[in-house]
């Protein structure tokens, strides 16, 4: 399993969300039937949970710019 995170999600301040099964590049949102959720008030801030969850997860490992990587 490569451990990716693959959620498609937005926060703002933690008041504001959007979660949807689309990518975000104009022939998503042009020619594909996705589905969106906007969500409102403290129910967003869930939304922030999980973000920093993953971000500190024990699955996380720094990756370093500009080194290339083994074939």
């Amino acid at each position: 399993y490569a451990r990716v995170e693959h959620a498609k999600y937005a926060l703002v301040d933690d008041e504001l969300g959007f979660v949807g099964t689309g990518n975000w590049s104009w022939s998503y949102f042009e020619s594909t039937v996705d589905a969106s959720l906007f969500i409102h008030g403290p129910l967003a801030g869930t939304l922030g949970r999980i973000f920093d969850a993953d971000w500190n997860g024990p699955y996380v490992k720094p990756l370093s710019a500009f080194q290339p990587k083994a074939p």
